[in-house]
């Protein structure tokens, strides 16, 4: 199952030089998926003019026809990351589907995975009976059992939201059941618990995902329209909020934004200053900070989900309504730092 913690580590490796990290998104739900890769390689092929790059996309070539000799799918979608530098290969299969695409660049083209992980809630599963309990995490769309350990319930629960990094649960089993654990979950693990179910003790991990996922994401989009809302009905002066591209963008370069939270469609191109690595819009050639020219590095989202990472800001994307409200304060806003935010 896929973490933060694996985004962070991709989004970490350094960029190259010259376009040498091949990315490729593949559904492969359908039984044509292997012809439609081979049309995207095609393009890209087609797409290249410089030799270096013709080069690095015929060994990643090479490494996805290694690759696919032997594949066989087990989810809806493949993710395959390939630079061809340190010859750094990672795979990995979603059960969502991301939309098809082959990508040669200076860093892996990681937004796809970074907005489907905004999309699709991360949150855990406790399915209650009187003298038995069962644990599960879901995450992109994928349910798995945790291991559960031989405690009580709650402190069960504690455990598996610290080492999954849970803020969100959801009770499911009898109602007699679950109205009598609720208030003890509350009282002693706070406000994680977002919702309760009626299900079977012994319902399959399929049931409980089709059953528990809406009640996920309704939480969501409560969440993104009270967020957007804090972000753009703020006091004046002085505001703990910032929208606006160049606020915001000058803020998340002081390393003084928490959490950064974006639009649905953000786009524009992103200038980078190779001297102290600064971020800005196409509204720039020079940087503001140290004065050195500034480079294209590619789209402005990515760069600037990799730049918040960098400075231990959280991210967020909002769509739909929210999505909406936001796009017409700027598409992008930020929370700044306070002794607060700093001491949590």
């Amino acid at each position: 199952m896929l973490t933060r913690d694996d985004l962070h580590k991709l989004f970490s490796r350094p960029d190259r030089t010259m376009n040498a990290v091949f990315t490729l998104y593949l559904n492969v739900v359908s039984g044509d998926y292997r012809q439609t890769l081979q049309r995207m390689l095609e393009e890209q092929k087609a797409s290249i003019y410089d030799h270096f790059e013709a080069v690095h996309l015929l060994v990643a070539v090479q490494e996805v026809e290694q690759f696919f000799a032997t594949y066989q799918p087990q989810g809806q979608s493949l993710v395959f990351i390939f630079d061809c530098i340190d010859h750094f290969l990672w795979t990995r299969e979603l059960q969502v589907q991301l939309r098809d695409m082959v990508h040669l660049s200076v860093r892996p083209y990681l937004r796809p995975l970074a907005d489907a992980m905004d999309e699709f809630p991360h949150y855990g599963v406790a399915v209650v009976e009187k003298n038995a309990f069962r644990l599960f995490t879901v995450n992109l769309g994928e349910i798995e059992e945790y291991r559960r350990p031989s405690i009580g319930v709650v402190d069960a629960i504690r455990r598996m939201t610290r080492s999954q990094r849970l803020s969100q649960l959801i009770l499911a089993g009898r109602l007699e059941i679950t109205t009598k654990l609720r208030s003890t979950v509350a009282k002693r693990l706070g406000p994680i618990l977002i919702g309760t179910i009626d299900l079977d003790f012994n319902a399959e991990p399929a049931q409980i995902l089709h059953r528990t996922q809406p009640v996920a994401e309704e939480l969501k989009r409560k969440e993104d329209s009270e967020i957007v809302r804090e972000l753009t009905i703020q006091p004046s002066e002085g505001s703990w909020a910032v929208t606006g591209l160049g606020t915001t963008l000058d803020l998340l370069n002081k390393g003084r934004i928490w959490q950064l939270v974006y639009a649905e469609g953000l786009h524009g191109r992103a200038l980078e200053c190779r001297q102290c690595a600064a971020i800005f819009s196409e509204s720039h050639e020079h940087c503001v900070y140290c004065g050195s020219p500034l480079e294209p590095v590619g789209n402005l989202a990515d760069l600037i989900y990799k730049h918040s990472l960098v400075h231990g800001a959280r991210v967020r994307k909002v769509s739909a309504d929210a999505g909406v409200v936001l796009s017409a304060a700027g598409g992008i806003g930020g929370f700044i730092r306070t002794a607060k935010t700093r001491a949590g």
